[in-house]
């Protein structure tokens, strides 16, 4: 039976990975909270991005952190450089164990967007019964993907340069800045990427091969998903393939997936015009999974 913390438990500004690096963390707690939502932002990007989404899930009583990826935003690391993509998924266990402590039994959710929503699948994924024997492993309630990455819109030639790259300069640093006006069809979201410090385009060869492999072991684990799962995509993204989502929707059991598509929408979904809408879906939603405001309730 889940039960209320006392008071609205106070979280460390950052974590420490037991590999030295430090994780920044965002936490927007609420009193007498309905459940604790984990949020995973997109590749170059950080926490403050989640901000509307945040607020109105504490709005709803859901208490909401998130930290910002290993060599993103104000965490620690070469920016746009991963040796070994699991750390984002072990950074995420540690971030799931450390509310498990400060909030207790109460329902826990995954929300995450582009690469954020594609780790969010692989610890939704590794819910099946033929889960991957990993240390990182974490129980979930539901999970929400939002634009998530099971595929680069890449074309037949890039893919091509990028098996290449990947063999012969894994860890060769490619700015991507030329994509920033790719991810919103509104041009003030566009500026104030461009503008905000905490963004960085860089990304290697090595960190999309990982993506690659990451999105491959979800569409492995499908037909065994027992996740509630509500996926959004955008059909003008240009870059995630939107094909990837709907492949996503066929293959896993339908009873337990919810979809969202939004023809005209660009790839940053909180940021398109759209986002009220999604957010406020988002939230009905959840609502299943949050336990009663009232003292002593049960799910």
């Amino acid at each position: 039976m889940p039960s209320f913390p006392p008071d609205s438990p106070t979280l460390p500004d950052h974590l420490l990975a037991p590999d030295g690096t430090r994780l920044h963390l965002s936490h927007w707690p609420v009193t007498r909270p309905r459940g604790v939502v984990q949020t995973l932002h997109g590749f170059g990007e950080h926490q403050g991005r989640i901000e509307p989404l945040a607020q109105a899930l504490n709005r709803a009583g859901w208490a909401v952190a998130g930290i910002d990826h290993r060599h993103n935003g104000r965490s620690g690391g070469e920016r746009g450089v991963v040796r070994d993509g699991d750390d984002l998924l072990r950074d995420q266990a540690q971030l799931h164990d450390v509310l498990g402590l400060a909030y207790g039994r109460l329902p826990r959710v995954m929300i995450g967007t582009s690469l954020g929503g594609l780790l969010a699948a692989r610890f939704a994924a590794a819910q099946s019964g033929q889960a991957e024997l990993e240390p990182w492993v974490r129980p979930l309630d539901a999970v929400v993907l939002i634009a998530p990455a099971l595929a680069p819109a890449l074309s037949p030639p890039q893919s091509a340069t990028l098996a290449v790259l990947s063999r012969m300069v894994p860890d060769l640093p490619v700015s991507l800045s030329y994509m920033l006006g790719w991810g919103s069809s509104v041009p003030e979201v566009v500026a104030a990427k461009k503008q905000d410090p905490l963004i960085h385009t860089t990304m290697t060869p090595r960190v999309v091969q990982h993506m690659l492999s990451s999105a491959q072991r979800v569409f492995e684990q499908l037909p065994n998903w027992r996740t509630p799962a509500l996926i959004c995509h955008a059909g003008a993204d240009r870059l995630v393939a939107p094909s990837a989502a709907r492949r996503f929707v066929r293959e896993a059991p339908a009873h337990l997936v919810h979809e969202m598509a939004f023809a005209d929408m660009a790839h940053d979904l909180l940021h398109e015009p759209c986002a009220d809408q999604l957010i406020a879906a988002i939230v009905a939603w959840l609502q299943p999974w949050a336990v009663s405001d009232q003292p002593g309730a049960r799910p």
